[in-house]
């Protein structure tokens, strides 16, 4: 019984300590934060990630009831919010983005890339791994459509010809993994409870993660249209950003284009569009 109260007070440290650090991370995105030294970490961490399955294999496992078990879970969910974050900072998503003007983009160095690369390859089939290779794909392709219309510098030459092949395997890695799925069941975690005291700074998170996979990805070519109305639909519920969504993104084609697929099939077909709204 002891073991039991220890273990569960252990993982439920770790929790706070993943909540602290997704806030502190949360708050370098409007800035874009582009310190080298802070690149160092989402590889360290994601190689965590991999050996403890993003947190659920832990050697305490054993010493933990059904009840600990909800708790470890939702260790898993915060480290993968917390992957997501560190991503989308320390590769300053947003600053490459195609619908950033040609002369604002940065991109991220060749070697930060390909260490990446390196690390996304040795990925196994745990599903916790499907929403970050997702995420990095749409970085891929960013990159790709930026040096295409412009001219792919030095650095990158080596890499340029296996974009395509590394792009298609990690999307569909990601699909084999059911991406969907893992983001709706984090959805409708203990992580997203209204209640939750930062769950609409995470909805911001997973806006950005859904506006990068729009912009790099046909809505055509993504399986499990229903399922990803839904997750689509979960951002925004309980005081998600969906006004800062309509001001800010939707005057984009490719962030809008959720919306115009379903306007398509109305009223055919009203459900996807009634979902949205």
């Amino acid at each position: 019984m002891r073991s039991f109260s220890f273990s569960i007070q252990y993982i439920k440290e770790q929790i706070g300590i993943l909540e602290l650090l997704c806030l502190i991370y949360k708050e370098q995105i409007p800035g874009q934060s582009t310190k080298k030294s802070t690149k160092k970490y989402l590889m360290k961490f994601l190689t965590h990630c991999m050996e403890t399955k993003f947190g659920y294999n832990q050697f305490l496992t054993l010493h933990i009831n059904s009840s600990g078990h909800d708790t470890l879970i939702e260790v898993n969910h915060f480290t993968q919010i917390l992957i997501v974050i560190m991503a989308l900072v320390e590769f300053n998503f947003i600053g490459i983005f195609p619908s950033v003007h040609a002369k604002n983009k940065r991109v991220a160095s060749s070697n930060d890339v390909r260490a990446v690369i390196e690390k996304a390859l040795t990925m196994d089939d745990d599903p916790s791994n499907g929403i970050f290779l997702w995420l990095w794909s749409s970085y891929l392709t960013h990159i790709q459509h930026f040096y295409d219309e412009t001219n792919w510098p030095k650095e990158y030459q080596d890499l340029e010809s296996y974009f395509n092949s590394m792009i298609s395997s990690n999307v569909e890695k990601a699909y084999d993994l059911n991406v969907l799925d893992s983001i709706y069941d984090i959805f409708k975690g203990s992580c997203f409870r209204p209640e939750e005291l930062n769950v609409k700074g995470y909805k911001e998170i997973f806006k950005t993660y859904f506006i990068s996979i729009f912009e790099a990805f046909k809505i055509q070519e993504i399986p499990k249209h229903q399922l990803l109305l839904e997750c689509f639909a979960q951002v925004f519920v309980n005081g998600g950003p969906c006004r800062e969504f309509f001001r800010e993104d939707s005057l984009y084609e490719k962030r809008n284009s959720l919306f115009t697929w379903a306007i398509s099939r109305f009223p055919q077909n009203f459900h996807p569009l009634i979902n949205l709204i």
